[in-house]
């Protein structure tokens, strides 16, 4: 396994100003595309929903993006994360470098660029979907959405929230499943158990797994 880092680059679908969407997300993702094609860098992408503190003080809620790369230069993710701000005309859009180990190998660039980045904590809350009394979905991932936002424009809490599909094992088998994925940074260590037991109530689901990692992040 190689040291490598990895890069997640957030960004919001909707204007900074008028809080409409001037670009869909399919425009987006041929936008990224394409520019990823022209720096032959390996990428992927997620759909996420998330919501921010707008400097005027409202919480706004929106589609975002949220973009992986590994083992490219500061210097491309950097130019990346501004062009794509001012051409969506984002308040900001978000930088995260974790440290990894990789199989895969990259030519040697300059990646000494810390004066970018701060340190911090990212927490992501993983819950499935399935009632843990009937192991039925009853709840759909849009009602997920609205108690997440919920609850998160009550608390003023900046997040991400990625849907997947996973798997478990409880106490009668093991089972496929819904999965969201809540990504917050930055925030008081109780807020996300408070947040976490919250959901777990209101999905009334086995259980939740809450991961902490220090992180390096950058608002561009």
């Amino acid at each position: 396994m190689l040291d490598s880092v990895e890069y997640q680059f957030f960004i919001g679908c909707a204007d900074s100003h008028t809080h409409e969407y001037i670009i869909t997300k399919n425009e987006l993702k041929e936008m990224v595309a394409n520019f990823f094609n022209k720096n032959n860098t390996d990428f992927s992408m997620l759909t996420a929903q998330g919501g921010y503190c707008h400097k005027d003080g409202w919480f706004i809620t929106e589609d975002s993006l949220c973009i992986n790369i590994i083992g490219a230069s500061d210097i491309d993710i950097i130019r990346l994360a501004t062009s794509l701000s001012m051409y969506m005309n984002q308040e900001c859009s978000l930088i995260i470098r974790n440290n990894i180990k990789t199989t895969f190998s990259f030519p040697g660039e300059n990646m000494d660029r810390k004066n970018h980045f701060e340190k911090g904590v990212k927490y992501e809350i993983f819950i499935g979907l399935k009632d843990k009394d009937s192991y039925s979905e009853i709840l759909d991932v849009t009602d997920f959405k609205n108690i997440l936002t919920q609850v998160c424009t009550n608390k003023q809490l900046s997040f991400s929230l990625l849907t997947q599909y996973g798997g478990y094992t409880h106490n009668k088998g093991y089972t496929t499943e819904t999965s969201l994925r809540v990504i917050i940074i930055g925030v008081d260590e109780d807020e996300i158990h408070f947040l976490a037991d919250l959901l777990k109530k209101k999905i009334n689901t086995d259980a939740v797994l809450i991961t902490k990692t220090e992180i390096e992040y950058s608002f561009m």
